[in-house]
């Protein structure tokens, strides 16, 4: 059957390059700058910066009808590269948990595909990194003050952190959605019982989501990760007891001050209907910007 012929259910190599062609596009619509120190900014209604202020860890833009600046930005040609590479991991979360158009699996299945990650995981990662190198930020410093602090605490996983701080500056909708979570983060509790505070932070995470946003939005690849990181942890807890260990030194180390959002992010936030940032409702946040 010809590949431009068959049922796009059926087709996952049409339709996951058309979602990725729709990503492209959508990203390179935004006329968010005009001069090259300019940025990629999601949800902003002008269209020119007013003016750009660095500063010595991080920098602050300024915005014409808006109130407060915008804290860490980023190039648009590295906003695309970031919005490209991102869309493998609920690609591959969608592989496991059997769902668009993927065969359903069982709990055994998954755990050999994880393995099977496990054994080609050099692989993978190095691919990912080498692919974003030119992109990764000459110097931490200019991470906006969220990120750094993450970079800060994961020094044992060099290549890990390069591409989680990338994406994470790289895309807002996902850096205030990790602000507003993982400063709830209770890290007594994290230590005695790892999953069971990660399971409760998704949970409030996929509550604060609006479901009927886009076909369930980010809701839906919450919950697949929900499931994903259950699997993994049982699998790290049983042969991976080392890894857990380090990833509990890393969230007992993180200082939660430095993750919480600051009145510039807080503005930020509120421009944002799709998700209730602090539990709160968009049409009780928006008014909070008057």
């Amino acid at each position: 059957m010809s590949i431009l012929t068959a049922k796009k259910k059926s087709n996952l190599l049409l339709s996951n390059w058309k979602a990725f062609k729709r990503g492209l596009i959508m990203a390179m619509m935004q006329e968010y700058y005009s001069k090259k120190e300019i940025r990629n900014i999601s949800n902003v209604k002008t269209k020119e910066i007013d003016w750009f202020k660095p500063l010595e860890k991080g920098c602050l833009a300024y915005f014409k009808e808006n109130k407060m600046p915008l804290r860490g930005i980023m190039m648009m040609e590295e906003f695309q590269n970031a919005n490209l590479c991102k869309r493998s991991i609920p690609f591959f979360a969608h592989f496991i948990n059997g769902t668009f158009g993927f065969k359903k699996k069982n709990v055994l299945e998954k755990i050999f595909i994880l393995v099977s990650l496990k054994i080609h995981y050099e692989f993978y990662l190095k691919f990912i990194h080498n692919a974003l190198y030119d992109s990764f930020l000459d110097n931490p410093d200019k991470y906006s003050q969220p990120v750094r602090e993450l970079y800060r605490v994961l020094t044992e996983f060099p290549m890990e952190r390069d591409i989680a701080c990338f994406f994470l500056e790289s895309d807002h909708a996902y850096r205030y959605r990790w602000q507003d979570i993982f400063s709830l983060l209770d890290k007594v509790a994290f230590l005695k019982n790892p999953l069971k505070e990660t399971l409760r932070l998704f949970e409030i995470l996929m509550s604060r989501e609006n479901k009927f946003f886009l076909e369930g939005g980010l809701w839906h690849k919450w919950k697949m990760f929900k499931g994903l990181i259950t699997i993994f942890y049982w699998y790290a807890r049983i042969f991976q007891r080392k890894l857990l260990k380090k990833i509990m030194k890393i969230v007992e180390e993180i200082n939660l001050d430095e993750i919480r959002p600051s009145p510039e992010d807080k503005y930020w936030m509120n421009t944002t209907s799709t998700y209730d940032f602090g539990g709160i409702s968009w049409g009780i946040r928006k008014l909070l910007n008057t």
